[in-house]
């Protein structure tokens, strides 16, 4: 697919993306190779209390980018996020976590420090401009939220931009940085599905009622509230016991869900056309406090997902589908992620 997309600005006359953003292999190519390399993306959960002189391996977007990297943490406290792959002759640096420095290649012993510099290589001593600056290990930035810190190889924009309007919608006394990573409840899902169809079905609360029984009962639909961001889509809930959900999204893949009880982040990965995955990172406020009330039972409430979304995508896959049109208040945020992700890839398709 190479044509231009056209989405009307206006969400009453709009039509929705063409099928080939729900399955099509050109468009899951562009995607990885395009869109998600500029996309801010979080650490894993485990990395935020990465230990002093610890250096742990992990892949951005594993199956998708695929992109092999490090967290270190240096003596003296600072974090790095550095490519795991040896400025030598490509291998990796690390296949596990290492709680010593410098980092050493088991190929041809080339070694790094914390911060990514080389230091030196069997065989090279005098040799001329050794280390030069494409000797050390490329560095990624690192940005912080609350208790997530972000990074993204090539940002596309800036992280302050990525996620403006978010603070402002926060209540003003709200220090989520000594929130406690919860490793229990922050588990992976795979779905039959596009990851475009994920984000859409994550981007209205129409189908709350149809979908999500349980959680329907516990929301005031009549108090729910969208409101589109530069970058990203915040999505209000209040439940009829007058606790309020704020369901944050940030192109292209990322969701801050948060409760009274603490935050849930899904973060979703495109890993072949018509597959995805989502990964889950949670923080409590208290520990000693289980999740309750809206958030209080994400595993059903995913599941439920998984199986509309993957209903959907049978139906999108129809010879007979057509763009479909977009209920006005309630899926103004698809329409919004709708008009985004066309403006990037006609973009690209201008560029040539």
């Amino acid at each position: 697919m190479d044509e231009f997309v056209d989405i009307d600005p206006n969400v009453r006359k709009a039509r929705g993306l063409p099928a080939a953003f729900y399955g099509g292999a050109a468009v899951h190519t562009w995607a990885l190779e395009r869109l998600f390399p500029g996309a801010w993306q979080p650490l894993p959960g485990e990395c935020r209390d990465l230990a002093p002189g610890t250096a742990r391996p992990w892949r951005l977007l594993p199956g998708g980018l695929d992109e092999p990297l490090l967290v270190t943490r240096e003596s003296d406290g600072g974090l790095h996020c550095l490519s795991n792959v040896c400025t030598h002759r490509g291998a990796l640096l690390l296949e596990d976590e290492v709680r010593s420095t410098p980092l050493r290649c088991r190929y041809h012993g080339r070694r790094f420090d914390a911060a990514g510099r080389c230091l030196g290589m069997p065989q090279m001593d005098g040799q001329p401009d050794f280390p030069a600056d494409g000797d050390h290990l490329p560095a990624l930035p690192l940005e912080t939220w609350g208790p997530l810190t972000f990074t993204a190889p090539d940002p596309a924009l800036d992280f302050a931009s990525w996620l403006s309007g978010w603070a402002d919608a926060l209540p003003p006394d709200l220090d989520p940085t000594g929130w406690h990573y919860d490793a229990s409840r922050s588990p992976t899902y795979e779905v039959d599905a596009a990851w475009t169809l994920y984000v859409d079905n994550y981007l209205e609360g129409l189908h709350i009622a149809h979908v999500h029984p349980e959680l329907s009962r516990l929301l005031d639909r009549d108090a729910y509230e969208t409101h589109l961001l530069p970058h990203g889509v915040l999505q209000v809930g209040t439940a009829k016991d007058g606790d309020t959900a704020l369901y944050g999204w940030f192109f292209p893949n990322v969701m801050l869900n948060l409760y009274a009880w603490g935050l849930s982040v899904n973060v979703v990965e495109p890993l072949a056309p018509r597959r995805t995955r989502v990964r889950y990172l949670t923080f409590l406020r208290d520990p000693a406090t289980p999740p309750s009330g809206p958030g209080g039972d994400l595993d059903l409430v995913e599941r439920q997902d998984h199986a509309i979304v993957e209903s959907a995508q049978r139906g999108v896959a129809s010879r007979l589908y057509r763009r479909g049109t977009y209920v006005p208040g309630w899926e103004d945020g698809v329409h919004h992620f709708h008009r985004m992700l066309a403006a990037r890839w006609n973009a690209d398709r201008a560029r040539g």
